[in-house]
């Protein structure tokens, strides 16, 4: 069985080998470092699971808007450890408080990322903050179907693909489930990202314990970078970091994610969150530099939950064309120069790529003879 004909055709939310009661379909990094699913056609049955759970090959759900907010958390502390206004705290604690189980993107061990359970408050700042890599979602599936059977309270933040991935994969709704999907820029290579975290580490003697895309103490809305090893901490700015540089010139997305059907704010998740970029034109007297939240609710169940939880929040009601930004619109366009850079990749090193001057020569090269 070919689960998918081009690289655009899989988003890499591995809903597929989770479904698969066979165990036939594994996800495997290919050479951008990549994961895709593989099948092992010895024991696969053709039983057509996998396809049913394909978010890309099956038309989405997309609900009703009710309605478009302004947020930021009224704890300013969180709010500081958060990428954009903390709303993702929020909804995060509403659920703990009911003894439930929260799911989202953090990082593992090894300084990957992955999506993990969380059920103390505690243990939030693992799962806070924007990661600009694409997600390991290993069995996370099938543990959020144990919790909600079991009657429990679920909170499940991912990239939009991810959560109606999710929304296959269970079958039915779930009261309990609340589903929040990111407005997204692009899912980036794990396989790059894990080869960056080991240069860093080679190259200043110790290992990245901790890394933070979106640091806020200057004040700039998140465009600072640190991250921290057992010698000390680093920040600069965002764009003096080589993979944020390599991310935000479109060389490292995956191929799907250019070609992404839910830049919209339609969606199928209970909630969309994001940063609320332009707030400076709607708001200018929330624009503090400190980020705020755009929240799109979409269902009933949302509208319930927002009602619950809005007092804990600085939030203000606004219009669709309020909220509109690149990502809402359509899917991050690919650089014409992407496929051969990551050709190139593997044969740089990055010491050589760090410098901003050598990765603008050799974008140069590739531009003439891509």
């Amino acid at each position: 069985m070919k689960l998918y004909d081009r690289k655009e055709e899989c988003c890499g939310c591995s809903a597929c080998a989770a479904v698969c009661h066979r165990h036939a379909i594994t996800m495997r990094q290919d050479r951008e470092g990549f994961y895709y699913p593989a099948v092992n056609e010895k024991i696969c049955v053709n039983c057509g699971e996998c396809f049913r759970a394909c978010p890309l090959k099956n038309e989405k759900k997309n609900s009703a808007n009710i309605g478009y907010y302004g947020a930021r958390n009224t704890k300013e502390a969180v709010r500081e450890r958060s990428s954009s206004g903390g709303i993702f705290s929020i909804l995060a604690d509403y659920v703990l408080e009911k003894n439930g189980a929260v799911f989202a993107a953090g990082y593992d061990s090894k300084m990957q990322v992955v999506h993990m359970e969380v059920r103390k408050p505690e243990e939030l700042d693992k799962v806070r903050r924007t990661k600009y890599v694409q997600s390991d979602m290993g069995t996370i599936y099938q543990q959020m179907n144990d919790r909600l059977q079991d009657g429990t309270w679920v909170l499940f933040v991912g990239t939009p693909c991810q959560t109606e991935a999710l929304r296959r994969y269970l079958k039915k709704d779930f009261q309990k489930l609340i589903t929040v999907s990111l407005i997204c820029y692009g899912a980036a290579s794990p396989g790059i990202w894990q080869r960056y975290i080991h240069y860093l580490s080679r190259k200043y003697k110790s290992p990245v314990i901790e890394y933070n895309f979106r640091d806020k103490r200057n004040r700039d809305n998140g465009h600072t970078v640190s991250w921290k090893n057992g010698k000390g901490e680093r920040a600069y700015s965002l764009y003096d970091d080589l993979y944020c540089r390599m991310y935000f010139r479109n060389l490292i997305i995956r191929p799907s994610c250019h070609q992404c059907q839910f830049c919209t704010t339609e969606r199928g998740s209970d909630f969309t969150i994001g940063d609320f970029w332009g707030i400076e034109n709607v708001r200018p007297d929330e624009e503090d530099g400190m980020g705020n939240s755009l929240v799109i609710v979409h269902s009933k169940k949302a509208e319930a939950v927002w009602a619950d939880v809005k007092e804990r929040c600085r939030s203000f009601e606004c219009s669709r064309e309020d909220i509109l930004q690149p990502r809402l619109l359509k899917p991050t366009e690919c650089s014409d120069r992407r496929k051969i850079f990551m050709w190139l990749y593997r044969f740089v090193p990055f010491s050589l790529l760090e410098k901003k001057q050598n990765l603008r020569k050799i974008l140069s090269k590739i531009g003439k003879h891509g």
